[in-house]
């Protein structure tokens, strides 16, 4: 038989109740399991009384608690009777403050899975309640002839206070216990972080600093990377760099370590390393976090961009140095011009133009050479010339009084300027050269050349003067012996006719030398260029057909008219056409020659080939030379005559190999009088 105790008749059950209440909330963290412990413990002394809990979470949701021997008779039917599982007294207790009491109702309460428990029955219920925050309902089932008297709902409703403050306290405390845990781990974190910003502020001002070697970089990375680590009165740092080992003071190796290699780097073994040299408790789970394996990762890539900008500046300066050396001992004349001043000059420079400050008119007009006078102004122009983008060369004559002399020397300058970007802004380059020497040089080739020339003409006139020279002798001598023998005026008469006729071949010589050398200005007609070489071919015609030269030929109709002297133009290529028959005299193959007009760009022109031998390459550049021969009889005036009166008329003669692989010359006149 029960007792008819229970905590509403007897104080000790009660707060034996209270306790066990409070001792399970301080025991229990699952809101279920807490609820449907209350439910137990106000039931253990339930007599008539019937206990149970609705739970209300933070999604809206309604749970129901029961202890055990209630849940087990109404649990099947709970499901399809309670689809929100919210109790009709559960929803009337939510809509008023204190205790809601109510009768059974056979028209409400008929769905309710307690129905057939609470049949002339009261439900009491209360909110669980505090702070505002709602953690369910409590309800409790009394037989209707008991009366719930306001002590018993008093109790109840301290019951329910009790619980709510439990819960709301113990929810309170696993928060502090939750924020306070945050903030440690936080300050801790913030503690850590606040050691890797300071590495990392000082890594970067040491990194910065002006003048550093990059070993003493390193080194000072070394003092800086135990500080930043979680424990760093036992961190020892090392760094390996291309065979160089760097540590920090008292280094020495340990089981707890953590490597890195050195980003950017090709070469294998350069590592930044983390020692700890002493035991911790925490390193029997790992001796580094996470964060600081991510730190030192940051450290070896960051390490890695610093030694490769630091060896690139090293690098450069070596380059810089090496350039500015060159510059500066080059025998150049080396300067730069910007904003119309000279604002660097080498030694050199220096020395052609005397030493800084200067304007960009690094001469003054009073020393150069009066010829050179518009040159120069013109160059200066040109410079200042704000759409001027290329390069300007110019050569000039200065005067320069030389050292310990009272007279001035004539130098002559090369220079070259050209646009560059210096500080960001355009400037000139400018590069002169003393060429003095070179011109002198240049003067006496001129002068040997000219020698050589007159060698050759002395050569040329002897060879041409000796043979009728010897024979005027030879006859002169025999002469003599006719003379002295008396003999008859007939064979005197052919003597001296002999004596006149090698006389004559003097002359001619020259005459053809006065004429090489004194040439007439010609007299120039505007006409069809064919004309005068039909007449050159018209005279060598009889000549041809004897030596058996087949002639080929291909003038253009209607050619532009040219200034020429027909006479000297017929001259020139008759001279081409015997030419080209003394050239195949000794040939076995078909003898031929071509001969073609026609236009090419404002020229018309003239072209003789033909099937000879040709010309080596060794005697072409040499043909139109005076005196210059390749044949055995022969002056060496021709084509240098031939060349003169083509550039007479403002023309061109060039030769090279023909179709007929033997010589081609080729004539160019312009269409009209004037330069070409």
């Amino acid at each position: 038989m029960k007792n008819n105790l229970n905590i509403f008749n007897d104080p000790s059950l009660t707060f034996r109740a209270i306790q066990k209440i409070d001792f399970l909330v301080q025991k229990e963290a699952k809101r279920s399991r807490l609820f449907q412990g209350i439910c137990n413990i106000l039931n253990e002394n339930r007599n008539h009384y019937y206990f149970w809990l609705q739970r209300y979470d933070k999604s809206d949701k309604f749970d129901i608690f029961f202890d055990a021997e209630l849940e087990k008779k109404i649990k099947p039917t709970l499901k399809n009777t309670v689809p929100d599982n919210i109790l009709a007294c559960t929803q009337n207790a939510l809509t008023q403050p204190g205790v809601y009491t109510r009768s059974y109702s056979s028209l409400l309460c008929t769905k309710c899975p307690l129905s057939s428990f609470c049949k002339n029955r009261i439900s009491v219920s209360v909110q669980l309640r505090c702070h505002a925050q709602l953690y369910g309902v409590l309800s409790i089932s009394i037989p209707r002839k008991h009366c719930f008297e306001t002590e018993k709902q008093d109790i109840l409703i301290g019951i329910a206070n009790d619980i709510s403050v439990r819960i709301y306290n113990n929810q309170l405390e696993k928060d502090c216990r939750k924020h306070r845990n945050w903030y440690t781990n936080t300050s801790n974190l913030l503690h850590e972080r606040t050691k890797e910003l300071s590495f990392f502020y000082s890594f970067s001002r040491l990194s910065e600093t002006p003048n550093l070697s990059l070993e003493e970089i390193i080194q000072g990375t070394i003092q800086l990377i135990p500080s930043s680590f979680q424990y760093s009165e036992i961190a020892k740092a090392r760094i390996l760099l291309d065979g160089k080992t760097f540590t920090s003071p008292h280094f020495k190796e340990s089981a707890w370590k953590l490597s890195r290699p050195i980003s950017g780097l090709n070469k294998k073994n350069n590592n930044v390393e983390i020692f700890y040299i002493e035991e911790k408790p925490e390193f029997k789970i790992r001796p580094f976090l996470k964060e600081e394996e991510s730190l030192l990762e940051a450290i070896a890539e960051r390490l890695g961009k610093i030694i490769q900008r630091k060896q690139a500046e090293i690098a450069l300066t070596k380059s810089e140095q090496r350039f500015r050396n060159l510059v500066y001992n080059s025998m150049t004349g080396i300067s730069i011009i910007q904003d119309n001043q000279v604002v660097y000059q080498n030694p050199a420079q220096e020395k052609l133009f005397g030493p800084l400050p200067r304007s960009a008119k690094f001469v003054s007009f009073d020393e150069i050479h009066p010829e050179d006078l518009s040159k120069v102004k013109k160059f200066y122009q040109q410079l200042t010339d704000k759409n001027f983008h290329q390069h300007l060369d110019i050569d000039f004559r200065i005067y320069r009084q030389a050292k310990n002399s009272i007279s001035n020397d004539l130098v002559w300058i090369f220079c070259r300027v050209i646009v560059i970007e210096y500080n960001a802004n355009n400037a000139f380059l400018l590069n002169s050269m003393d060429i003095t020497h070179t011109k002198e040089l240049e003067h006496l080739l001129v002068l040997q050349d000219k020698m050589t020339s007159l060698g050759r003409v002395a050569a040329g006139i002897a060879h041409e003067i000796r043979n009728p020279l010897s024979g005027i002798n030879i006859y002169l001598k025999t002469l003599e012996k006719v003379y002295n023998r008396n003999m008859s005026k007939d064979k005197i008469k052919t003597i001296l006719d002999q004596i006149h006729t090698a006389s004559n071949k003097i002359e001619s010589v020259i005459k053809r030398v006065l004429d090489f050398s004194k040439p007439g200005e010609p007299k120039l007609i505007s006409m069809d260029i064919n004309q005068p070489v039909e007449e050159a071919i018209n005279l060598s015609a009889v000549t041809l057909r004897k030596k058996s030269i087949r002639l080929s030929i291909n003038l253009s109709l209607n050619l532009p008219k040219s200034y020429i002297e027909p006479q000297l133009i017929e001259q020139v290529v008759l001279n081409l056409i015997n030419n080209a028959v003394e050239a195949m005299e000794v040939s076995d193959k078909l003898k031929k020659i071509e001969i073609s007009s026609f236009t090419e760009n404002s020229f018309v022109c003239v072209k003789v080939g033909d099937s000879g031998t040709g010309i080596s390459q060794k005697d072409i550049n040499h043909i139109f030379e005076p005196f210059y021969t390749t044949k055995t009889n022969s002056s060496g005036i021709g084509l240098s005559i031939c060349h003169r009166i083509i550039s007479d008329h403002n023309g061109t003669i060039e030769v090279s190999e023909g179709q007929l692989s033997g010589a081609e010359f080729c004539i160019k006149l312009p269409f009209s009088k004037g330069l070409r």
